[in-house]
């Protein structure tokens, strides 16, 4: 077993990283749900703990000095004071990658309710600053013009 001290969290060269993480944690507190909730087997909750595991986003992962296996993981309890700031964390390293100024301005527009229906909908290999940034285009653009969006969606199933 290792140490603590030889544990060095993992960093993002990215220099978008802080901003999409301060985005990250304010839209993270969709999952607040599981510790607030009293009834473990509801149905919300259970579609949340399935999104957790389909991103893995509950696992901790520490870079460990001088390892024959470098890379510690950790998985958080929901009960965990780090529960939300890890959930957060991970949603930043998935969402830095290709990251550009221009994504980071559209992507924090992303809330609880966005981010929960883009991880019902992307997966990891897409779960990116510019897949989100369409995805949060297209969600709003849908919400714009609900008649419009309804109109083209009869017409494509017509095809």
């Amino acid at each position: 077993m290792q140490t603590s001290s030889n544990k060095v969290p993992l960093k993002s060269s990215s220099p978008y990283f802080h901003h999409i993480l301060a985005i990250t944690t304010k839209a993270a507190t969709l999952f607040q749900e599981l510790q607030n909730q009293p009834n473990p087997a509801s149905k919300e909750q259970e579609e949340l703990k399935q999104l957790l595991g389909k991103f893995d986003l509950t696992t901790k992962v520490w870079y460990v000095q001088g390892s024959a296996f470098p890379y510690l993981r950790e998985t958080v309890p929901p009960n965990s004071p780090d529960f939300l700031p890890t959930i957060a964390e991970n949603l930043a390293f998935l969402m830095v990658r290709s990251a550009g100024v221009d994504d980071v301005l559209v992507l924090s527009r992303l809330d609880a309710a966005l981010l929960k229906r883009a991880l019902q909908e992307l997966y990891v290999n897409n779960f990116d600053a510019p897949n989100l940034k369409r995805f949060i285009i297209r969600a709003f653009s849908q919400e714009h013009d609900a008649e419009l969006w309804a109109q083209i969606d009869r017409i494509i199933n017509q095809i």
